[in-house]
C-alpha cells in the first residue's frame, strides 16, 4: 500500500488540521451566542465568561479603580482651592487639576478625601479649606493618634471611623479574637 499511510484508531499520527479547524468554530459560535443571550455582566469583552462573577462577593476580584499619587496631590490641591465640600467645584475646575479629577465621581473624589485627612466622617471638616497639603498630612496624623488611642482606628481603610462605625469596628476586633483563640485551641 503506497500513498498515505494508515494509522490505527486512536493514533494522534493523523490529520487533526479538520479537527482544530471545527473546534475553533465551536468556540466562536460560543462566544456569539454568549453576547446574545447571556447578561452582559457576566462577559467578557472577548466573549468569554467572567468567572469572578459566580464567586461570592467577599472573593470577587475588586473592580473598583484606585486614585494614582498624581491624583491625590491634585485634589489636595483642589481642597486647598475649593474647601470640603464642593466636589463639583472641584471636578468642573479648568485648571489642571480640575481636568485631571474631572474623570472621577463626586463619590469617588469623597472616599479619597476621607483618605486624605484620615478620617471616615467629613460633614466636620465640611467647608474646610485647609492652608495647604501639610495641613492635610497633620490632620491625618491627628486622627491616626486619636484613633489608636480610643481604639477607633481602622487600620484597613486608615482613617478614623465614626460613631455608628466604632461599634461594627469593635464588634470586627472582637470576632478576629474569637476566631484566632478558636486557631490556636484547635
Amino acid at each position: 500500500m503506497r500513498g498515505k499511510a494508515q494509522y490505527p484508531p486512536g493514533c494522534n499520527h493523523h490529520n487533526n488540521s479538520n479537527d482544530l479547524n471545527m473546534e475553533s468554530e465551536r468556540i466562536e459560535y460560543a462566544r456569539k451566542m454568549r453576547h446574545l443571550l447571556s447578561p452582559p455582566e457576566i462577559i467578557l469583552p472577548d466573549g468569554d465568561i467572567d468567572q469572578d462573577f459566580f464567586l461570592p462577593a467577599r472573593f470577587r476580584a475588586s473592580k473598583e479603580r484606585y486614585f494614582a499619587h498624581e491624583d491625590r496631590e491634585a485634589l489636595a490641591q483642589a481642597l486647598v482651592r475649593h474647601g470640603f465640600g464642593h466636589w463639583e467645584a472641584v471636578r468642573s475646575d479648568p485648571s489642571p487639576i480640575g481636568l485631571r479629577l474631572s474623570q472621577w465621581t463626586t463619590e469617588e473624589l469623597e472616599q479619597a478625601a476621607k483618605q486624605l485627612v484620615g478620617c471616615s466622617d467629613l460633614e466636620r471638616y465640611r467647608g474646610w479649606r485647609p492652608a495647604d497639603a501639610a495641613a492635610l498630612a497633620r490632620e491625618v496624623e491627628q486622627n491616626r493618634a486619636s484613633g489608636l488611642a480610643n481604639g477607633t482606628w481602622d487600620a484597613n481603610k486608615h482613617w478614623l471611623v465614626s460613631a455608628p462605625e466604632t461599634f461594627r469596628l469593635r464588634e470586627y476586633h472582637e470576632t478576629e479574637r474569637y476566631n484566632y483563640r478558636a486557631k490556636s485551641s484547635d
